[in-house]
């Protein structure tokens, strides 16, 4: 049995009903016979669920280091893991395997993730706002059929030909480092991959965290416009519309704050805000959402008065248009958040004290992007014969 990051969190002892695992180097043991050691209220509970490797060779119980990715570990410290991984071998029954994994290329295409990211950058150099549709494209791929590529095949009734795709970008980019791949690698890093490993390293570039993910997804080979506008966040959202909807894919309410940092950068078009604000009879700024700082509002009325094209963009971010950073939190609490989804984060109880704590902290925002980004890229994944390695990313190789 296969689990992916997220499958596998579903086995973390808050369900008596359900066995209790632990993954260690991507083997996943049942260690419900241990439940008084890592279940609720156990002194390992925040492994279960997990994959706890870094966490036990580092003989850690922060948070941070309970994740599978083993980069920087010393020879002693691998050899307190391995020593871990016998002792679960004695005591635990193997269950199965983690569905993704660290270095997944690294026999199959060593070369993988430095040619993604060379690709991310000399496109980024010419373009800065790159980084901003590489991000919004994984979202937009992942929320629809799960983080597998299907957003990226044409056709007639294909995500990609929805009117709610028709602004997302990035696809170039992404063509790009395929096409450098298939050369070097043929049919070996799949688009899913690369969409993930583009983002990740979109943000880094932008000097947002560096993070570690794991690779192995394989691309959909089913992609139909009727599952996007079910699954894709609308920029008119009301708190509890965008809760249920991230709770569909597995993702918390404070996945939903920290996701939302992402509004940090790349633009928007005028016509998924501008019903927030109208002119009167004498061309004047009349607030619709009272939300809105007024002399923001009147901003965006100069940069999208009425009749403008729908092609006319704004930044998110007016402050630090181009950088990955916690400005986003400090605009909303200035009320300066463009979309109504993202001034909701300021006026609801719920999430107000999140949004804080970001704007007075970034380096909590970058640790929480962490860990939520992780959960994001591993929506729903493929794996195995539930999909493909495409030759070229607009088309599925087999149907």
């Amino acid at each position: 049995m296969d689990l992916t990051p997220q499958q596998l969190s579903q086995y973390n002892g808050t369900d008596p009903s359900k066995p209790i695992y632990v993954a260690i180097k991507g083997v996943i043991y049942d260690v419900t016979t241990g439940k008084s050691f890592y279940g609720p209220g156990g002194a390992y509970a925040m492994f279960a669920g997990k994959d706890a490797s870094r966490a036990l060779a580092k003989m850690s119980k922060n948070e941070e280091d309970v994740t599978p990715n083993l980069d920087g570990l010393d020879e002693k410290q691998i050899g307190v893991l391995n020593d871990w991984v016998q002792k679960f071998q004695a005591k635990y029954p193997v269950v199965g395997r983690a569905a993704l994994s660290f270095n997944f290329y690294a026999t199959s295409c060593p070369a993988a993730e430095f040619m993604v990211s060379n690709t991310v950058r000399s496109a980024t150099s010419a373009d800065p706002t790159i980084p901003g549709k590489l991000l919004r494209l994984l979202f937009h791929d992942c929320f629809v059929e799960g983080c597998d590529a299907s957003v990226l095949l044409q056709g007639n009734g294909t995500e990609r030909s929805d009117p709610a795709n028709t602004s997302v970008g990035g696809f170039s980019v992404i063509d790009s480092a395929k096409r450098v791949l298939e050369i070097f690698c043929p049919e070996t890093v799949s688009c899913a991959d690369i969409i993930a490993l583009a983002a990740r390293d979109a943000v880094a570039i932008a000097g947002g965290p560096e993070i570690a993910i794991p690779t192995g997804r394989r691309d959909g080979k089913v992609s139909s416009a009727l599952n996007v506008r079910p699954n894709i966040v609308d920029t008119s959202f009301t708190m509890d519309e965008m809760l249920k909807l991230f709770n569909s894919k597995g993702l918390s309410l404070d996945d939903l704050v920290t996701l939302s940092g992402a509004h940090t950068i790349g633009v928007a078009h005028c016509n998924a805000f501008s019903d927030r604000f109208q002119p009167d009879s004498k061309g004047k700024l009349t607030l619709v959402d009272k939300s809105l700082d007024t002399s923001y509002a009147e901003e965006l009325m100069k940069k999208c008065p009425a009749g403008v094209s729908s092609s006319t963009t704004v930044n998110n971010d007016p402050a630090t248009s181009f950088a990955f950073d916690n400005q986003y939190y400090t605009n909303l609490l200035a009320h300066k958040g463009l979309f109504q989804s993202d001034s909701v984060l300021i006026e609801d109880g719920r999430t107000r004290k999140q949004v804080e704590a970001f704007a007075n902290d970034q380096e909590s925002f970058f640790r929480s992007w962490g860990e939520s980004f992780l959960k994001l890229t591993t929506i729903e994944v493929k794996t195995d014969d539930e999909g493909e390695i495409r030759r070229s990313c607009s088309f599925a190789t087999t149907n």
